[in-house]
């Protein structure tokens, strides 16, 4: 029986730990979104979202950046699975003076008929990153298709061409064919 009690304290305690470590907010609600338990990072991402600096409701707190939550997960038929999937959710963070763009990815599972969990990640970062890589290969492409008096040639470990591009053909006569090749075809 003592094994039975400290081995139930040992479960306990690590998942206390797993909630306070995880990298993401995670949130358990009831169907209706009343919280019934949360972990710090949960808290730290929601807070900002509360008029009345409580977090009781989940629906409640996301209702100025997410109305259709509540109904996503009214309508969800199933009795289990997952409502919503990496929904991105944009808000300001900060006070008045200092409106610091932020968005948080929340993924809605409902675990049974009377139970949700929403992860809820800032994915801001990863956001702005994906953004600006996508600009510079708008960018790359641009330089790549405009330019008139410049090639770029991409080179293997071996000194050989690795990839075509309109460039190499405007400037230096060559076609595809020059892939594989060795750079001193060009001179």
């Amino acid at each position: 029986m003592v094994d039975n009690v400290e081995q139930l304290r040992a479960e306990h305690e690590a998942l206390i730990q797993f909630l306070y470590l995880a990298p993401v907010g995670l949130v358990q609600a009831d169907i209706d979104g009343a919280i019934v338990m949360m972990n710090p990072v949960s808290a730290q991402l929601l807070m900002p979202l509360s008029r009345d600096g409580g977090l009781d409701n989940l629906f409640s707190a996301l209702e100025s950046v997410a109305p259709e939550l509540r109904h996503l997960c009214a309508d969800y038929a199933r009795t289990s699975g997952k409502v919503c999937d990496g929904l991105h959710v944009h808000l300001n963070a900060g006070g008045a003076g200092k409106r610091v763009p932020q968005i948080l990815a929340i993924t809605l599972l409902k675990l049974d008929a009377r139970r949700i969990m929403a992860v809820i990640d800032d994915v801001t970062l990863q956001v702005r990153r994906d953004r600006q890589l996508r600009q510079n290969d708008a960018w790359f492409n641009a330089i790549l298709t405009g330019i008139t008096d410049y090639a770029l040639v991409g080179l293997d470990a071996r000194g050989a061409i690795a990839e075509w591009n309109p460039s190499i053909g405007r400037v230096t006569g060559f076609g595809e064919d020059a892939v594989g090749r060795p750079y001193s075809i060009f001179y």
